[in-house]
């Protein structure tokens, strides 16, 4: 197990710019805590598992569990995303959304693709959020 590429090294710039994160999925708990003795997880504040919520993704209710738990309104939250289910979560529940590998695949309005997290830093992520808050 391990992350997409240029994920762990954003992850880490974010977290040492003091940006608040969250892990946002729709696997189980304990698929979670396994991926964590293969990965550091500790830079994300907060982690919502399909465990945490009534409804998982495609519905809004992890996102919005995330950004109150992080003390954000979705609006001010930008989710990166590798499925467009959980890009159409992101958006219904009013984050900035970025699609990851997104291969030419129709995404949800609200949402921007980004072929590669590799060489992505804070600027550049930003300028793709605000595009998709701006479509």
């Amino acid at each position: 197990m391990s992350w997409r590429p240029g994920a762990s090294e954003l992850v880490g710039a974010l977290a040492a710019a003091g940006v608040p994160l969250a892990l946002v999925t729709s696997s189980p708990r304990h698929w979670v805590e396994r991926f964590a003795t293969a990965v550091d997880l500790t830079p994300f504040r907060v982690i919502v598992t399909a465990d945490d919520t009534a409804l998982t993704k495609p519905a809004p209710d992890p996102y919005l569990r995330a950004a109150a738990a992080l003390g954000l309104a979705p609006s001010r939250c930008v989710a990166i995303e590798d499925s467009l289910v959980g890009a159409a979560a992101a958006v219904a529940a009013g984050c900035a959304t970025v699609v990851v590998g997104d291969g030419g695949r129709s995404l949800p309005r609200g949402a921007r693709g980004i072929a590669s997290l590799v060489g992505v830093d804070a600027d550049r992520l930003r300028s793709v959020a605000r595009d998709a808050m701006s479509s």
